[in-house]
């Protein structure tokens, strides 16, 4: 089960923000981000590397989603990769 520790919220727009979060899983410490676009679309991404590639070169992520309940569901079954990014 996966725990979130932290979050911060950055605002690009009222209707368009970026999400970091820390997540507890498996007694180890993740980061990842969510970027949510007009409260419908939502892009997850497992690292800055990632987040990064989608920010600077416009790169679609692996996971994106049309809910929040979706995306949930998702991070709550998410297998964190272990390496660091």
């Amino acid at each position: 089960m996966h725990i979130i520790l932290d979050t911060t919220t950055h605002y690009f727009r009222p209707s368009r923000t970026l999400e970091r979060l820390i997540i507890k899983s498996d007694e180890k410490l993740h980061e990842c981000y969510i970027y949510n676009y007009e409260g419908y679309h939502f892009r997850f991404f497992e690292c800055k590397r990632i987040l990064d590639s989608f920010l600077i070169l416009g790169q679609e992520p692996t996971y994106s989603f049309e809910s929040e309940v979706e995306l949930d569901n998702f991070i709550q079954d998410f297998k964190f990769n272990t390496r660091k990014s």
